[in-house]
């Protein structure tokens, strides 16, 4: 098993990316999943601004289609200042996800202000 956890910048500057991800991570999933016997399993955490309602949103490791849905209903909101929480997003990445020991792993951060 190959275990991806996307940590995405949920700031309303990354919509376009969101949108794009959403569309392109399905084809590179599945390119992998065509080049290997291993099964592809993807999270998701978006993080956003101190303050805002929803600072955080966690899908854990769960099939291509499904990740793909909870991406596709993530809507980029708040980031009136430049103080996402960043920490957290990583904190939550490495603590509210079921992390397979025996699985391979990986990170793909997408942010416009680290």
């Amino acid at each position: 098993t190959v275990q991806i956890a996307v940590l995405f910048d949920g700031t309303s500057s990354m919509q376009e990316w969101i949108d794009t991800v959403c569309a392109e991570i399905s084809v590179a999933a599945r390119s992998l999943e065509g080049h290997t016997c291993l099964a592809v399993r993807l999270a998701l955490v978006v993080y956003r601004d101190y303050g805002d309602a929803e600072r955080f949103a966690v899908q854990d490791f769960t099939d291509v289609g499904t990740f793909v849905a909870a991406l596709s209903k993530t809507r980029a909101s708040g980031g009136r200042d430049i103080a996402e929480d960043v920490l957290g997003g990583f904190d939550r990445l490495l603590t509210k996800l079921s992390w397979d020991s025996d699985a391979i792993h990986g990170c793909v951060w997408c942010c416009d202000a680290p």
